[in-house]
């Protein structure tokens, strides 16, 4: 590097220095580059979250069906059942890249507030059970369903000890409930054993396999909360 006559080095050595004391910074304190990172980007993706369902609430915050407030609770449902086929198209995928996705195009309507409970009941019977009216109607399912509900059923009497409630908040509405991996490594024991993450295939995996420990009962509520932040609000 070549100094001009008074000492100070030349605008190309200047840049040069300080791209290697910045390198050999971060080298330094790569942990602490990183953790703040990671928070920086928490914040980040939730005050997009606060803001898109901010916006599909009517500014209560609140799920529609069931008035659930918790924010970590809370998801956006596309009113008209087309989830999966919008997703295709936009090639966007639920959570803080849909919420990014959303505010990007300018909130557009079609969707609505629900909290992680009443999503996944509407998604199974077109309405949540909030809002079915009979038992017989409540229950009106085809025959897949209903062989996919008895599978269920037996994992859920399994790991909740016939209880049939979330290990977390109780809740007893069995389209709500699912199973949890405890120490919270569905993806790693997918990767390496082969392990469904979630559903039917997992409940029937578990029941091929003798029910192995590891399981709990959990409300779709507080599972998503949990797999998304670590630990349950209920528990925090």
């Amino acid at each position: 590097m070549r100094k001009s006559g008074n000492g100070l080095y030349c605008a190309e050595c200047r840049r040069i220095k300080l791209r290697e004391w910045m390198n050999a910074s971060i080298s330094r304190n790569r942990d602490h580059y990183r953790d703040k990172n990671r928070a920086t980007a928490i914040k980040l993706r939730k005050k997009e979250k606060l803001l898109v369902v901010h916006h599909y609430s009517d500014g209560t915050g609140r799920c529609a069906c069931c008035g659930e407030e918790k924010l970590e609770f809370l998801t956006l449902d596309h009113i008209g059942n087309d989830g999966a086929k919008e997703r295709r198209k936009t090639k966007s995928w639920p959570g803080s890249s849909f919420y990014y996705w959303l505010i990007k195009q300018g909130l557009p309507a079609g969707y609505q507030v629900l909290c992680s409970n009443c999503n996944m009941s509407k998604a199974k019977r077109g309405r949540c059970v909030h809002n079915l009216g009979s038992v017989n109607e409540n229950r009106r399912l085809s025959q897949a369903l209903l062989r996919r509900e008895k599978t269920k059923r037996e994992v859920l009497g399994h790991y909740s000890g016939q209880l049939f409630k979330c290990a977390c908040c109780g809740e007893p509405e069995i389209d709500f409930l699912t199973v949890d991996h405890i120490s919270g490594n569905a993806k790693q024991q997918k990767d390496w054993h082969g392990t469904p993450r979630s559903g039917n295939a997992l409940y029937l995996w578990l029941v091929r396999n003798r029910f192995p420990t590891g399981f709990q009962v959990l409300c779709m509520n507080c599972n998503c909360a949990k797999g998304r932040h670590g630990v349950c609000p209920h528990v925090a």
